[in-house]
């Protein structure tokens, strides 16, 4: 159901219900603006709330501080009296860290998506294996 007559996205929606997305929200006589600051804040706090739950978080964070502590200390070893030589060498242990992790990341949720649908074949087939047993 979304809004009929309204012109701009601040506007008074009191009672009705704002469409943003896929989310539909009941806003209850706050303001468009106010209401979704209010989804916003909530959504927020709801990600990082359930932030530490994330799959391969502790693995990839784990590769990512270590590569980018790594390659810092060395560049800053490299460039040690140039100007500038450690804030180029924090870029590039942020740089490092940063695709790290991602790599790290997408490695290691492909894994447990293999382990899982191996998993899932594995008591398929056990299952078959016990009515075809049955069945004798």
């Amino acid at each position: 159901e979304e809004l009929e007559g309204v012109r701009h996205p601040f506007q008074s929606t009191r009672g009705r219900k704002l469409v943003v997305g896929y989310l539909q929200v009941g806003l209850g006589g706050a303001t468009g603006r106010a209401g979704m600051d209010q989804v916003s804040s909530t959504l927020l706090e709801q990600s990082l709330s359930t932030f530490k739950d994330a799959p391969c978080l502790k693995e990839s964070l784990g590769f990512g501080v270590g590569g980018g502590v790594v390659i810092a200390g060395l560049r800053y070893k490299q460039l040690r009296g140039q100007p500038l030589g450690a804030a180029r060498a924090g870029f590039s242990g942020a740089v490092v860290f940063g695709l790290t992790c991602g790599v790290a990341w997408t490695v290691c949720r492909y894994r447990s998506g293999i382990l899982a649908s191996d998993r899932v074949m594995a008591e398929k087939l056990l299952k078959l294996k016990a009515m075809q047993d049955k069945n004798r």
